[in-house]
């Protein structure tokens, strides 16, 4: 299920309801994949759009889930269709992005782990040798 929620802060968030209370101490909402939703006003040149960015950095992966306190929540709302499908391109596009540094990251790692092992290999080509027996001073 899928919530569109006004925040105190004035933030404006959509998420994936994971969780919700189990008993009456309990003041937390687990969700996942939430997303702000940022209107910008261009009414001089006559048009108005929305910006969907996440909600708290690197927290959008499978399995990664985030609280949210019930006293923060000034209003909610079931989200309106169009805007679902504009939110679920948004999170797909921040996963492939994410996903595509991870894959850069990781194959940076692994050149600096080649290197690293050409570097301190068992090689004598970069061993300099020093015999002091050789010259007296």
């Amino acid at each position: 299920m899928f919530k569109q929620f006004k925040l105190a802060n004035g933030d404006e968030i959509i998420a994936k309801i994971v969780g919700e209370p189990q008993d009456e101490e309990d003041v937390n909402l687990v969700i996942q994949d939430a997303f702000e939703l940022i209107r910008v006003d261009k009414l001089e040149d006559g048009y108005r759009y929305y910006v969907f960015k996440p909600w708290m950095t690197y927290q959008n992966k499978d399995g990664y889930f985030q609280l949210l306190n019930y006293v923060h929540i000034i209003g909610e709302a079931k989200p309106d269709a169009i805007l679902m499908e504009q939110y679920r391109h948004a999170v797909k596009t921040e996963r492939d992005y994410h996903d595509k540094q991870q894959e850069e990251l990781d194959n940076r790692y692994d050149e600096l782990m080649s290197k690293l092992e050409e570097l301190s290999g068992d090689s004598d080509d970069n061993v300099i040798t020093f015999n002091p027996r050789d010259k007296m001073h």
